[in-house]
């Protein structure tokens, strides 16, 4: 019975776990606010397979910051400006979109990724 309990467990836990999706690779530069030495950008972005999903999560507060996020072909699918204090993660909906470009910008720091949504 306890091994049971135990398996009934481990198998709750395994699907309370988020699917990881495929990491975004993100290019530009961000110049940091805080003195601190930073490591890597303040933001990471992925794509959600299975929802079809784009998740940009921020690593720390940026202010306003907008996300855009292009097709392959240059057609804006979302343009939102985001209070980064108030909101530590964001979800855009890809619908069918295969392939396209994520944009995130503060007006001076630009940093951007390709994605394909398999």
């Amino acid at each position: 019975m306890r091994q049971f309990k135990l398996l009934l467990a481990a198998i709750a836990l395994l699907c309370a776990m988020p699917c990881f999706g495929k990491q975004i690779n993100l290019r530009g530069k961000w110049e940091h606010k805080k003195k601190s030495i930073p490591i890597g950008l303040p933001m990471d972005a992925s794509i959600e397979e299975a929802n079809r999903e784009l998740i940009v999560n921020f690593h720390e507060d940026l202010d306003d910051v907008c996300v855009i996020v292009t097709s392959s072909t240059g057609e804006v699918i979302y343009n939102e400006k985001v209070q980064t204090r108030d909101i530590t993660f964001l979800i855009v909906p890809l619908d069918y979109q295969s392939m396209g470009m994520v944009q995130i910008t503060d007006g001076y720091n630009n940093i951007y990724g390709e994605f394909v949504n398999n």
